[in-house]
């Protein structure tokens, strides 16, 4: 599984033809692509028409979700713990809707896949990103 993040996301939706959307169909068509709520919350905040919203809740509903028990004190400990973790390598700390995708990957032991320069850094750094290039 490939969780897939909100730039992907977007890159997919876009009108615009890109190399993305190939990957991206192919691995949809594979089923290797999973999501989590703070995904499909970005999702659905951007400027969309009720089409798209529609095609969105639709689509998710049929992804693996690997979301966390977002009710869990532990769990907010460990967001809290990535901030420090990308001090600790020098690096910008993600917002929290980014700690939030890195955690459901590191719990669920997949990787990200992210068009987001800062977020793939930190991805980098701690070997949780994908790369269309190197499956």
């Amino acid at each position: 599984m490939i969780l897939v993040d909100t730039s992907v996301w977007i890159s997919f939706f876009s009108t615009k033809k890109s190399k993305e959307q190939e990957h991206f169909a192919e691995l949809m068509e594979q089923q290797k692509i999973a999501s989590c709520l703070p995904i499909k919350t970005e999702l659905l905040s951007g400027n969309i028409n009720e089409s798209t919203q529609r095609i969105i809740h639709l689509v998710f509903k049929g992804l693996p979700m690997l979301d966390l028990n977002w009710s869990k004190e532990s769990t907010w400990d460990s967001l809290a713990e990535i901030a420090q973790m990308a001090y600790q390598k020098k690096h910008h700390p993600p917002g929290i809707v980014d700690r939030m995708i890195i955690l459901c990957a590191q719990e669920n032991k997949t990787l990200v896949w992210t068009l987001d320069k800062k977020l793939l850094a930190l991805l980098n750094m701690i070997k949780l990103s994908y790369s269309p290039e190197s499956p």
